[in-house]
């Protein structure tokens, strides 16, 4: 249940702000911005009585961003083509808009700070909404009685983790061992950002490899392991993709961190890949990795691995 509260929320959280963004973008006043478009008088009504969840937390979370910095998306916030592309959209929006045309002259900042906080309210958007389609999946496997079994599992099982030895591989790094679902390690396996991390062993297989890479796994395990695992492969997969994503947005704002290059240049733990504390080879490999690993368009093809019609729903 709870697994599919959050995702209900989140749900909710991600549709109003991405509504947020769009249809009310560089709208001095949105006071119906909480209404997802639905202005009908019992939806104003449950609004005002606070019969709807509480968007304002979600409102709240976006000016923390947009406060505190949000990695890439603020430096580009703050950077030259971000303001041109801010005049170009003003000058085109006050031709059409008599209030945003007598605004601009007088609070020269205005309007590029509401493009701001309406790129930085997508961006939390879209964020939870892959959140929330997570959650969802979570819990329907949950209701359906689908209990994921546990094993001793090695979480770190990119290509470059492993070594051939006498016409075996071998996984040679443990450090992360746990007992966890055996779905972790079949998807860091195979997933974009793991093999192609390793310069050495770097590959891209196609979905019908992936698929098949499952397929013989399944095969090759103990039936009743099989049966329970099957449903949770492709959540489990999708989850461990978000934590790579996740620890990229890490590694690029830990390595921001000027304050730190008065510490010691060897990294203490192998969480700790920041530019301030590991050797320039390093730093460039990781640098191009995240930069890679985080480009949209990479994202959204990584993303189709769990979009209908892939072989991956089929397993």
């Amino acid at each position: 249940m709870c697994s599919r509260a959050t995702g209900e929320v989140l749900d909710a959280y991600s549709i109003n702000l991405i509504h947020q963004a769009e249809a009310q973008f560089l709208n001095p006043f949105p006071v119906f911005r909480f209404l997802d478009g639905d202005l009908s008088p019992g939806r104003i009504w449950r609004h005002l009585c606070h019969d709807r969840i509480n968007y304002e937390y979600a409102e709240y979370c976006m000016k923390a961003m947009l406060w505190h910095g949000t990695g890439g998306l603020d430096a580009y916030l703050d950077s030259p083509p971000f303001l041109e592309n801010c005049r170009a959209i003003i000058a085109r929006k006050t031709r059409r808009d008599p209030l945003l045309a007598v605004l601009h002259p007088l609070f020269a900042d205005f309007l590029p700070e509401l493009i701001r906080a309406a790129a930085t309210t997508h961006a939390l958007g879209q964020f939870w909404r892959v959140m929330s389609d997570l959650f969802l999946d979570l819990a329907r496997a949950e209701a359906a009685g689908q209990v994921q079994p546990v094993r001793l599992i090695a979480t770190d099982t990119h290509p470059g983790n492993w070594l051939l030895r006498h016409g075996q591989a071998v996984l040679v790094d443990w450090e992360k061992g746990q007992y966890s679902s055996p779905a972790v390690d079949l998807a860091h396996a195979s997933l974009y950002t793991s093999t192609t991390w390793d310069v050495v062993a770097a590959g891209a297989p196609t979905l019908a490899a992936i698929a098949a890479f499952y397929q013989h796994w399944l095969e090759a395990a103990a039936p009743d392991l099989a049966t329970q695992l099957r449903p949770w492969l492709l959540p489990l997969r999708r989850l461990v993709w978000l934590r790579a994503v996740t620890w990229c947005v890490k590694w690029r704002a830990a390595s921001r961190q000027a304050r730190r290059l008065e510490q010691p240049s060897s990294a203490t733990s192998t969480e700790d890949w920041s530019a301030e504390r590991s050797d320039a080879a390093l730093v460039a490999h990781v640098q191009n990795r995240v930069d890679h690993y985080l480009d949209p368009a990479i994202m959204a093809t990584v993303r189709q691995e769990w979009a209908l019609g892939s072989p991956l729903q089929y397993l």
